[in-house]
């Protein structure tokens, strides 16, 4: 679904980059099939000695990206 984002904060990850595409397993119905998020956005931040990053993501759908388009 075209503006749908995703927000997740984890422990300190270094190397990702804006437009990367990941997949995130077990979400509900109708989400859970044909379904990546592409990174939007990443901030860091140490507070405290701990280092944390989140990660804003969209929602992209894939479908038939397996075969091939039709041909006239």
């Amino acid at each position: 679904q075209p503006g749908i984002k995703a927000e997740i904060t984890l422990l300190g990850i270094a190397g990702l980059k804006t437009q990367n595409i990941f997949a995130i397993d077990n979400l509900p119905k109708p989400y859970d099939k044909d379904i990546l998020f592409e990174v939007l956005d990443i901030k860091h931040s140490i507070q405290n000695g701990n280092w944390t990053t989140t990660i804003t993501a969209g929602l992209r759908p894939i479908k038939n990206l397996n075969s091939a388009p039709p041909t006239s």
